[in-house]
Parts: structure tokens; sequence; C-alpha cells
């Protein structure tokens, strides 16, 4: 059965399509999934997103930003901002496995220079990662960051 992707309806069944997909992944039913993505012809995501989306999850930082320049953001200051979530991602990551000296290379070499958010740069440098047991929440108390 052929989609009808042009016109209004063509935007909505897009949009169930996509729906569908997304539910059959989370519910463990890749391969149906992928089955109704060929059928339809709406991809729930390209192989870039995808690509950035695994890089995010298995802290392959350097893919992630590479990937940046393929993806189509809007402005400029999207990705500063992207990159500056990359980077305390990695940073935070860095601090909770104690990998201090390499956290504070981050912080110093690779969030300031970004020149993103002063006041967010000084809640992630105000981290405790000191204390024996580091809580990332920690990091944004009181600090208006939550």
């Amino acid at each position: 059965m052929a989609v009808d992707a042009s016109g209004g309806k063509g935007v909505r069944t897009q949009e169930l399509v996509r729906l569908m997909v997304q539910s059959m992944h989370d519910m463990g039913y890749s391969e149906a999934a992928a089955a109704l993505e060929r059928e339809s012809g709406f991809m729930l995501e390209t192989s870039s997103i995808r690509q950035f989306r695994e890089g995010v999850l298995t802290g392959d930082w350097q893919s992630v930003e590479t990937l940046l320049s393929v993806l189509e953001l809007d402005q400029e200051l999207e990705i500063k901002e992207i990159k500056f979530l990359i980077r305390q991602q990695k940073y935070l990551e860095l601090l909770e496995s104690r990998n201090i000296k390499k956290a504070l290379q981050v912080l110093r070499n690779e969030l300031t220079p970004l020149d993103y958010s002063l006041e967010r740069l000084h809640a992630l440098s105000r981290c405790d990662f000191q204390s024996w047991h580091f809580d990332i929440s920690n990091c944004f108390l009181n600090s208006g960051m939550d």
C-alpha cells in the first residue's frame, strides 16, 4: 500500500508513521520498525542523526562534534550552544569517572573558549569533584541552572 506524501493528509500520515516507528523501536520491535520505514519511505532519522545519537550515547565526542557540520542547523548560536552542551557532558562524565586532570583540561581548553555562558561555566567549575561521592546535581545547586 503506497502512502501519499503530498498535501495536508500526507504530512499527517508522515507524522503518524514516524510515531509508529519510534514506538516500535521503544518496544524493541526494531525489525518491524525498519520494515515500516522501508515500505512507507519515511525515515525516523537520517543516517547523520543516527550517527550523532549513537556518538552521544557512547561518548564518542570527537565524532559528535564532527557531525555537527553535516546536520542542518539554523544559526551559528545553535551550533555554539550544542558544542557547549556536548563539551559540558564530556566534562561531567570525566568528573564522574574521577579523571579530574582531563576534566579540568576540557573546562579550560574546550568549554571556556566557546564564551557561551559565563554563569553556566562558573556553575560547572564549582562542581564538588573532590568529595568521595560525586553527584552531578550538586554542580548546579543554587546556581539557577536547574
